[in-house]
Order: C-alpha cells, then sequence, then structure tokens
C-alpha cells in the first residue's frame, strides 16, 4: 500500500480532522506518519502515529508567549525578527534539504499539506522542489477567492450578480495589503507574500504561479480536498476546482474527565466553548448572567486554560465549568450550543443534531457562521453586541422554535451518511491510482479537474 505523510498545524481542533482520515486510511493499510513543528509531536504521538520534527531551530513561525516579559510593542518586534530570520534560513538550500531528510525516510507517495496557516505554503513548496506527489487537504472551507463566495472573515451571504461579493474580496486584500505595509514599516511585521515568493523561487516554483488571493496564506496551484459536505457550503458555480467530503469527525477521540453525576436530565443542557484558542472573559460571563436567569436551564461551561471558574461571578449552583470538556460526548445531550463558530465545532453540532449560537470570533468563523444563518441551524450573534439579555433571547429562540432542531437534524442526516462512505479516503485512494508516477501535480500543469479520478 502507499505512504502517506501529513504535513498540518500544531493545532488540536484542525488535527483532529486529519487523525481521523489517517485513520481510516492506516485500517485500509497505508503506512502513515505526519511531519511538522515540534510543538505538535505530542499530541500527534499521543494518537499512535509516527512524528517526524523538522525546523525545530526556528521561532516565530509558531507564536510564542512573549508580551509579558517584554511588552505588546518589543514583543511584536522580536517576533518579526524572529520570523525574517526563519524565512531567510526556509528560503536556503539548507532548509530544503533538512526537509527532505525528514520526510524522504522512506520516500512518501503522498504528501497531504493543510493550507490553513501561512506557514503551510512553505510545506507545499518544499514539497514541491523534493518532487513529491502532493495535495491539499483542509477542515475547513475552502479559502480562494471566488465570484460566488465571500471571504470566510464577512458574515455576507453571496448576492446574485456577484458584485457585493467582489468588492468583499477587493477590500480584504486591500486591507491585507495596507496591513502589511504597515506593520513592516513600523518593524512589527513581515511581508508574508514577499516571503513565500523568495521561498518559491528557492524551491523552483513560479512565483507568479502562487496564489495570493486567498483569506489566509498563499496557495501552490495543487488540487485540493475539503473535509466539509458541500451541502453546508453556499451553492458553487465552480465546484471542479475542488473536492468536498465528508466532515471527518474522530468518534473515538477521548476527552478529559468530566463530573457526568452532575448533569441534570430534567433540565435543558447547554453547552458553551469557545475552541482552543480563544478566552473571552466578559462573553463568558454574558453567557453564565444568561444561565443564571433561567431556572430550567443547566450550563457545561469549557472555559480553556487562561481562565479559572472563580473569576466568573454570579455562577448557578448547577453551572459546570470546566477547563476543558469531552465535546462529542456533551453533544449527544446538549440541546444547543453556544459556540464560537470555529469549522469543527460546527460540524460536530451538525453530526450530533445540535442547534447552535454562533457568535463568531475570528478567522473562519464569520463564513462559517453565515452558511449556519442561510441554512437556519442556528442563530448568529456578533460578538460585540452579545450582551446576556441577546445571548438569553438567542437560546431561547432556539429551544422553542423547533424548526432549528428539525433543520440541524436534516442536515445531520446527511453528515452521518457521508461519514460511513469515507469519502475523503476513497478520494484519496483514487487520487493516488491516477498518479501512481508520483511525479508532482498542479492544477496548472495537467488538463483536467481536481476530481477527474472519482468520477
Amino acid at each position: 500500500m502507499s505512504k502517506i505523510v501529513f504535513c498540518i498545524p500544531p493545532m488540536h481542533s484542525t488535527a483532529n480532522c486529519h487523525l481521523k482520515l489517517a485513520k481510516t486510511l492506516q485500517r485500509r493499510g497505508h503506512d502513515i506518519a505526519f511531519l511538522g513543528l515540534p510543538v505538535g509531536k505530542e499530541f500527534i504521538a499521543s494518537s499512535g502515529f509516527e512524528f517526524r520534527v523538522v525546523f525545530s531551530h526556528l521561532r516565530g513561525i509558531v507564536p510564542e508567549e512573549r508580551e509579558d516579559e517584554l511588552g505588546w510593542w518589543a514583543a511584536m518586534a522580536e517576533e518579526a525578527r524572529d520570523l525574517r530570520k526563519s524565512y531567510e534560513y526556509l528560503a536556503s538550500p539548507e532548509a530544503i534539504e533538512e526537509f527532505r531528510r525528514a520526510i524522504d525516510n522512506p520516500r512518501p507517495d503522498l504528501v497531504l499539506i493543510d493550507p490553513s496557516t501561512v506557514f503551510s505554503v512553505t510545506w507545499a513548496l518544499l514539497a514541491y522542489h523534493c518532487g513529491f506527489l502532493c495535495h491539499y487537504v483542509s477542515p475547513t472551507l475552502p479559502m480562494s477567492s471566488a465570484k460566488d463566495s465571500p471571504p470566510l472573515s464577512s458574515l455576507a451571504l453571496p448576492d446574485r450578480l456577484g458584485l457585493r461579493t467582489q468588492f468583499l474580496w477587493q477590500a480584504l486584500l486591500l486591507r491585507r495589503w495596507l496591513n502589511i505595509r504597515c506593520f513592516t514599516a513600523l518593524g512589527i511585521g513581515i511581508d508574508w507574500k514577499a516571503a513565500s515568493r523568495r521561498v518559491a523561487r528557492s524551491c523552483g516554483y513560479p512565483s507568479k504561479r502562487l496564489n495570493t488571493s486567498t483569506y489566509m496564506p498563499p496557495m501552490v496551484d495543487y488540487p485540493e480536498l475539503y473535509l466539509v459536505p458541500e451541502e453546508f457550503d453556499f451553492p458553487r458555480r465552480d465546484p471542479d476546482r475542488w473536492f468536498n467530503a465528508e466532515a471527518s469527525i474522530d468518534l473515538e477521540r477521548s476527552g478529559p474527565e468530566f463530573p457526568w453525576s452532575r448533569i441534570e436530565t430534567s433540565k435543558k443542557l447547554i453547552f458553551c466553548a469557545l475552541g482552543t484558542l480563544w478566552t473571552r472573559k466578559r462573553f463568558l460571563q454574558a453567557v453564565v448572567d444568561a444561565a443564571a436567569a433561567q431556572s430550567g436551564w443547566q450550563l457545561v461551561l469549557s472555559l480553556g486554560t487562561e481562565l479559572q471558574p472563580a473569576e466568573l461571578r454570579n455562577v448557578p449552583a448547577d453551572a459546570i465549568l470546566v477547563q476543558y470538556a469531552p465535546q462529542l460526548e456533551l453533544l449527544k445531550r446538549a440541546d444547543c450550543m453556544i459556540t464560537h463558530g470555529g469549522a469543527n465545532s460546527v460540524k460536530e453540532c451538525i453530526f450530533f443534531g445540535v442547534p447552535m449560537v454562533v457568535v463568531p470570533i475570528a478567522f473562519d468563523a464569520p463564513g462559517i457562521a453565515a452558511r449556519v444563518r442561510m441554512h437556519g441551524l442556528g442563530v448568529v450573534l456578533q460578538e460585540k453586541a452579545a450582551r446576556s439579555s441577546r445571548i438569553e433571547a438567542a437560546v431561547r429562540e432556539i429551544l422553542e422554535e423547533a424548526a432549528y432542531r428539525d433543520r440541524v437534524r436534516s442536515m445531520s442526516k446527511i453528515f452521518r451518511s457521508l461519514e460511513s462512505e469515507e469519502r475523503a479516503a476513497n478520494y484519496i485512494e483514487g487520487f493516488l491510482r491516477s498518479n501512481s508516477s508520483g511525479s508532482p501535480v498542479a492544477l496548472g500543469a495537467q488538463p483536467g479537474t481536481a476530481v477527474d479520478w472519482v468520477r
């Protein structure tokens, strides 16, 4: 069978989707390994997969806690200096050789790259230089500009003529250009596009072919696989640019310990979690206040590591506050989830048929929330307007209007059916069969589309 290497960001939420796909491929007999920065090793290795560390000496690629020691401005300036040094190294022959030694032992038949962080384009370019067969695989929605889909940073729905959508994309790209120029001039940022182009040139990839009209990082023109069912996305006019598979939810994922005996089945269970990256004390206090106003609700609140239960006031006696919660098991019982709108949390809510109150915080969350709103799967609130009264009203609306749960359950059936089909693994195996020569595949360099081999 095939040797497959995953290159993914060191984030638990992102890794969970890839681990599910990796387990499926491993069960089918493929040899699976992960490659990445040292910070991601412990989590992946604890799931039983080989993890190959590369670029362990680089700084700035993964954000570090520097502000308490240096202050905000000095911390940003130091991180920018570290990033510039790191990208100087990544554009060198030494970096190419380090990458080759780490990944080419033995030589992979396929490299799967998550495109959702700025550093992702570096993996793609280095793999291109080494001559590996590559494919993007992402746990969220497509990030390239499109006439029929606003940027993922926007809550907007598509407009019929596409004029507003095009304006939103142009505004995003202009704002990014201005930010890069401003932060670079002030010495507290770097020009990601220029740095990526330098790496592209060192890897022999035409820098003009880098797709910089994206929501986040530049992208190489590899085929794209998205672990989001197309039924959840906006209607698209150009679906041949990528392939949508199942949500890739790892139902075998273990969670932290939890006081299950405290769950009161006579009350509506309201679960609130903001993912692994965010702590919003003011918002979480508003959630606690909303729950305190309703004696028929029981709140389970996942705080993260930056906030302690004692820092919140007016906590109901039956509320359960934990640092991290076993999300999948709680969703089996929850009546509503209050979420930050991360792709994985929303997909898991849909899978388990749980309607949502979505308060998008950053990254792709606004775009995910826009799709929740379009399908009527929940209520969307802006964080600035998410006072306790608004949160209470939104949760009450979901609990009282059966249509929300009916629509989520209807889409849940689609998600569950696709999950059982294992479309992503089928697709990858078809891709391998169609490219058995093992040479690099780039859409701009070969005829056909990203999905010819599954038709």
